[in-house]
């Protein structure tokens, strides 16, 4: 784990803060949300910070992220997700709020007028990854929004599951 934590921290980008592996939006929230399980090292807080400062550098003045296809509810989504990791509330943090338009707010333009979703760009059908991601990032902005405390939605420590190994059992076929 410190070796991968150690190659994310270098991995990011000394001159703005992002990580631009697979897209520089997606990706900076990506890893903040994995290295948000080690906040409690001063080098990861750090980088954390610094990428939180270029994501709100990067929010558009409705609300929305492009992640290098135009915005679109999927960058949107990512984004929310790994500021909740980080205990950033992307509906009131006034770093994610413009002209009284939030990061939440962005996400939210892009659902269905029935709410069965979020479409992707064209707000003509739904679109299954973007709602996919659009509720993970609901469900990690009301936590935030409920207990102000940094909630990952990939943290799956309290579940009684996760913490019980799993063993096969029986008999398989080659």
């Amino acid at each position: 784990e410190t070796a991968l934590v150690d190659a994310l921290l270098a991995a990011q980008s000394k001159d703005n803060g992002s990580w631009d592996e697979w897209g520089t939006i997606d990706t900076t929230a990506n890893a903040i949300a994995g290295l948000a399980f080690y906040r409690d090292d001063a080098r990861v807080a750090a980088a954390i910070e610094k990428g939180v400062n270029y994501l709100a550098s990067q929010m558009k003045d409705d609300g929305t992220f492009d992640g290098g296809y135009g915005a679109n509810a999927n960058s949107c989504a990512m984004v929310i997700i790994g500021l909740c990791a980080a205990g950033v509330n992307p509906d009131t943090d006034s770093r994610f709020v413009k002209n009284g338009v939030s990061a939440l707010d962005g996400l939210l333009s892009f659902a269905l007028a029935d709410n069965s979703g979020f479409w992707y760009q064209d707000n003509t059908q739904r679109n299954e990854s973007a709602t996919e991601q659009g509720f993970r990032a609901l469900i990690a902005a009301s936590q935030v929004a409920a207990t102000d405390k940094a909630y990952n939605i990939y943290d799956f420590s309290l579940n009684a599951a996760s913490r019980t190994p799993g063993r096969a059992t029986g008999s398989g076929e080659a």
